[in-house]
């Protein structure tokens, strides 16, 4: 995803990630074919056409998808001649130098990507919206599906599951008006898309709509309008869906075998200001960009292997290089956890002796999280030790140096002021795992250990390291100032031996769930992104009693979308970058003015697995992966109904699992606690016999629908395929007596 802001009030540029590169004086690494992208500049210098190197092995089909609106039609977001002119950069980029594609043709195709347009397809903001059950608005699209607190917008990633219809599926480029930057939506981006394409997209089989409709995959990439986005956008979007990172994410790279972008510092992979990489943050004028040897290598064979089972590839005859031998998957396996005892309120070290397999020299990480004895996790509060889930953790990196490498005592260390913890005794526990990448390798069983927090001393007993208590805590969620709205939190604190040193405290705020309140604007700002409000002071005693020290924030700042909220706030008391004391407000109720979220449901994913247990009875379950809207602590039916693949549909015929019209069906309630509420996975259990089949293999669907009452929120048209191999239990009781008869008559002879 491009990451570069560009923050221009009043001109809404979008921006694009590039790179430095090298000049021709300097050592260049291994490159592939070398293109000046700004040269293509002005518009009088954009392609008429796209052309494909046709010694290359892999073609790629693409679509355009411009998504337009009454004030910004297709051609002023995203002109023909501009887009054909960024897929003929890409396909520059994408080859060999001239020299070394001359020693390629029929017989021997170059193992390099090439693209070609099919063809445009135009689609106003509000078809977008019909298909995917939620409003679109090409002027404020939000990368990778970010959205303001406690409400759900469609984003990048719900915009790249749109195909077009009764086509293959092909490539896509989504055209939009404005992409903005999640973090900061008064910037923008030039392009997204996530590196590989998967993105953890929901799988199952696609539906037929009118026009477009959603596939297993992430189809393509994203691009905002061509005024002010950088004439290799489109070629910097394409690598990242083929698998490549940024450039200066070196141990993201070396994962990769990646391992020849040049020698620059951090942010500039070549030290020449004159060249770059694709993958790197600069694309001016005269800057000659590249992608490196194993990059193309890399993209090669990710398309080979993986991306041609979700997009259309054209290959040629004759094939390319041999790929290369699968090597094996890597291992580890945790032999022990413990704990050091810790001091009162010292830091906490966590020790761990474990194996790893097969990563010599790849990257991986050591991570451990921290639960309360019960098995509850202890949530963090200032976002520095901290898991994507709000869990508190600390993590190591690890490279192994051998294909069998053992740590016989990796230690984890937890400032002890991060468990954000009391005064008091607590009996905690710790889990630790091993990954590579994204994928869990190996994860132990809780470790317990006990951690002391001891309470203010009585007062004379001075000296000693700095040190802080927050002894009481008060919240008004609605009090008027300068007649606005704002959230108040009030503490009452003791501050030991800081005298004449800033103390800040800080308030950041959470749903009771533990999801972060995040910020989109700057004005109320963690360094972590999320919304915050801080006050400070500086102690002018050796032991400072603080009482009323006032935290404010307005409630527009939390983000919210319109209505009521339950959020708590988590106050931390910072000095030097140390966390001294934490607490929590009780949950509080915050109303947000604005406009009420419309009841509507969309379901993006429905799949069947089988052989289940329920109420004593075989069966299977459908499993649903949906949003819905508006519905907030209102009980909601999910319902699914069985056809054959023919989309017939099923009969019922003793009316325990049926609908009122007599089809065979289930259904399941839920309660959303959020007015935007992503249910990753409902599952409805419906028992074999209730789909009353003949003896035999069935190829059946299930189609799912979400009701509030008998208000239909949201259906799915496609159905969701399996097979069943049907014996009813009668047969299989009398196969069964039959078995036994058998092997009595073979005990006693045959007789």
């Amino acid at each position: 995803m491009d990451k570069r802001r560009i923050l221009l009030p009043g001109l809404a540029a979008a921006a694009l990630s590039a790179g430095l590169v090298f000049s021709q004086a300097t050592s260049r690494p291994p490159a592939g074919n070398a293109v000046i992208p700004e040269d293509f500049r002005p518009a009088d210098r954009w392609q008429a056409s796209e052309a494909p190197d046709g010694r290359a092995e892999l073609l790629f089909p693409v679509n355009v998808v411009r998504i337009y609106s009454d004030e910004h039609p297709p051609e002023t977001i995203a002109p023909a001649k501009w887009v054909r002119t960024q897929l003929e950069i890409a396909n520059r980029l994408f080859r060999f130098g001239d020299a070394e594609m001359a020693g390629y043709g029929p017989s021997r195709p170059a193992p390099c990507l090439q693209f070609r347009i099919i063809k445009f397809y135009d689609v106003h903001e509000r078809e977008v919206s019909e298909i995917l059950g939620l409003a679109f608005d090409t002027e404020n699209v939000f990368g990778a599906s970010a959205s303001p607190n406690g409400s759900s917008y469609v984003g990048t990633r719900e915009l790249r599951t749109l195909k077009v219809t009764d086509e293959e599926d092909h490539l896509t480029i989504y055209c939009v008006w404005s992409l903005k930057n999640p973090d900061e939506i008064r910037s923008e981006f030039g392009g997204e898309s996530n590196v590989g394409f998967f993105d953890r997209a929901p799988t199952g089989p696609r539906r037929v709509l009118t026009r477009v409709t959603s596939v297993r995959a992430i189809l393509g990439v994203v691009g905002g309008r061509q005024e002010g986005a950088f004439m290799s956008m489109v070629a910097h979007e394409l690598g990242h869906y083929f698998g490549l990172p940024h450039a200066w994410e070196r141990d993201l790279n070396a994962q990769r075998g990646i391992a020849d972008l040049g020698d620059g510092p951090q942010g500039r992979v070549d030290s020449d200001p004159f060249s770059a990489n694709v993958m790197d943050y600069d694309a001016g004028p005269r800057i000659v960009q590249y992608f490196s040897k194993s990059q193309l290598g890399y993209m090669y064979r990710f398309a080979r292997d993986r991306a041609s089972q979700f997009v259309r590839v054209i290959k040629t005859e004759g094939g390319g290089a041999v790929p290369p031998p699968p090597t094996g998957q890597p291992k580890a396996e945790i032999d022990r956890v413990w704990v050091d005892p810790p001091a009162p309120g010292g830091d906490v070290a966590v020790h761990v002796r474990f194996d790893v397999r097969g990563m010599r020299g790849q990257r991986g990480d050591a991570v451990a999280w921290f639960s309360w004895r019960s098995g509850e996790m202890l949530k963090d509060f200032d976002g520095q030790y901290r898991s994507m889930a709000g869990q508190v953790s600390v993590g190591v990196p690890i490279t192994p140096g051998y294909d069998d490498t053992r740590y016989e005592d990796l230690v984890l260390t937890l400032p002890g002021g991060q468990l954000h913890l009391a005064a008091g005794q607590h009996p905690l526990s710790v889990v630790v795992g091993v990954f590579r990448g994204d994928a869990m390798l190996s994860v132990s069983p809780p470790a317990a250990f006990d951690y002391a927090l001891r309470g203010a001393p009585p007062e004379g007993e001075g000296g000693g390291a700095p040190a802080a208590w927050i002894t009481d805590l008060k919240v008004e969620p609605a009090a008027v100032h300068q007649s606005q709205t704002w959230v108040k939190v009030a503490a009452w604190m003791t501050i030991d031996n800081l005298l004449g040193r800033e103390v800040v405290l800080q308030a950041r705020y959470y749903f009771p769930d533990g999801t972060p309140l995040r910020d989109f604007d700057g004005a109320f700002r963690s360094a972590e992104g999320l919304a915050m409000a801080e006050n400070k002071i500086t102690p002018k005693y050796q032991r400072t009693n603080v009482t009323d020290m006032q935290v404010w924030i307005p409630v527009p700042q939390l983000h919210l979308a319109a209505g009521s909220f339950n959020v708590q706030a988590r106050l931390t008391l910072v000095h030097a970058g140390r966390t001294l004391a934490s607490a929590g407000t009780p949950v509080f109720s915050v109303t947000s003015v604005g406009t009420a979220v419309a009841k509507s449901a969309v379901i993006q994913n429905v799949w069947v697995t089988h052989n289940h247990l329920g109420g004593g009875q075989d069966g299977l379950l459908v499993h649903v992966n949906a949003v819905i809207n508006g519905c907030q602590n209102e009980s909601c039916s999910v319902v699914a109904w069985f056809h054959d693949a023919a989309a017939n549909r099923l009969k019922d015929f003793d009316g325990q699992y049926t609908t009122q019209d007599g089809q065979a069906s289930a259904a399941i309630s839920v309660t959303p606690l959020y007015p935007n509420t992503t249910f990753t996975e409902i599952q409805i259990f419906m028992p074999y016999a209730q789909l009353h089949l003949a003896p035999g293999l069935h190829h059946l669907g299930a189609r799912v629908g979400i009701f509030q009452g008998s208000t239909m929120l949201g259906k799915r048209e496609e159905l969701a395929l399996f097979q069943v191999q049907w014996r009813s239990p009668l047969a299989a009781l009398q196969d069964f007596v039959r078995s036994i008869a058998q092997r009595a008559m073979s005990a006693s002879g045959g007789r």
